[in-house]
C-alpha cells in the first residue's frame, strides 16, 4: 500500500509541475517549505538561551541561597527523624528527591563562576548568615 501512495504522490507532483505555468503552487514546493520550517524549528529548540556572565551573586540571590539552605537543612532533619521512627518509605523517598532538587537549584546559582569566585561568594553567604535568622513563623488569620 505504501508503494501505491508514493506513486500517487509522484504523479501529483508531476501534474503540479506541469501546471506551474498556471500559477498553482506545487506540492513539492509546499513539502519543501514544510520541511524547511521543521528544520528551523529544530534549530530553534536546540538553541540555549544566552545567559549574562556575572562574576558575583547579588544580595537577592544570596538571600535565596540562604533560604534554600535552611529548607534543605530542615528537610534533612525530617528525613533523619523519619528513618528513626520508621515512617512510610514513599514519604522518605519523595523528601530525598526534593532535597536533591533543592541542591541542584542551589548549584545553578554558581554556574559560570570560577572556583575562586565560588569560594568568595560562599564566604560572603556564610558571613551574611551570621547576621540573619531564618525561621518559620506561625500566624495569620484563621
Amino acid at each position: 500500500m505504501r508503494h501505491g501512495i508514493d506513486v500517487r504522490n509522484q504523479q501529483v507532483i508531476r501534474n503540479a509541475k506541469e501546471k506551474e505555468g498556471t500559477g498553482l503552487v506545487s506540492i513539492a514546493e509546499i513539502l519543501s517549505t514544510k520541511q524547511k520550517l521543521k528544520e528551523a524549528e529544530k534549530q530553534y529548540k536546540k538553541q540555549k538561551p544566552k545567559q549574562q556572565h556575572k562574576d558575583y551573586l547579588g544580595r537577592c540571590e544570596r538571600e535565596e541561597i540562604m533560604v534554600l539552605a535552611a529548607i534543605a537543612s530542615k528537610l534533612e532533619e525530617y528525613i533523619e527523624n523519619w528513618y528513626k521512627h520508621q515512617r512510610p518509605r514513599k514519604r522518605i523517598t519523595y523528601a530525598k528527591t526534593a532535597l536533591t532538587y533543592i541542591y541542584k537549584s542551589m548549584d545553578t546559582y554558581f554556574d559560570g563562576l570560577s572556583e575562586t569566585e565560588k569560594k568568595q561568594q560562599v564566604y560572603r553567604i556564610l558571613k551574611d548568615l551570621k547576621q540573619c535568622n531564618i525561621y518559620l513563623e506561625r500566624g495569620g488569620i484563621r
